[in-house]
């Protein structure tokens, strides 16, 4: 096991149930690792269970993390059948999520201005 993915496995053993971005974070760090190590079943199962996990959860971080992973896994797609349905769920979740960054960039431009509060 590579250091990287066995510093994963610890930081998500570690973690409180209540930090969900935190955990959401630490998990698809390690679908990248995983993917990396052609361990597409488990990339692809722990993908599954991290979409399942952040139903409730804005987190342009994360949808950022989303977008790498379907990229990652884009290129897997012929090989591996239940990528694609994973696909479309990630598109799916991405673009349900999409206003996150808009209205970050929304907030910070309008903060920029002075105007964050009506001004």
């Amino acid at each position: 096991m590579s250091e990287a993915h066995r510093r994963l496995q610890d930081a998500l053993a570690a973690r409180s149930v209540d930090r969900v971005r935190s955990t959401a974070f630490a998990q698809l760090m390690l679908v990248t690792v995983l993917i990396g190590k052609e361990r597409i079943d488990e990339a692809c199962a722990l993908t599954h269970q991290t979409l399942d996990e952040i139903t409730s959860l804005g987190s342009s971080m994360i949808l950022d993390q989303l977008l790498h992973t379907s990229v990652l896994l884009r290129s897997q797609a012929k090989t591996y059948t239940e990528i694609p349905a994973l696909l479309e769920r990630l598109q799916r979740t991405i673009r349900e999520r999409s206003w996150i960054g808009t209205m970050g960039a929304l907030r910070v431009g309008a903060a920029g201005a002075g105007r964050l509060d009506g001004g």
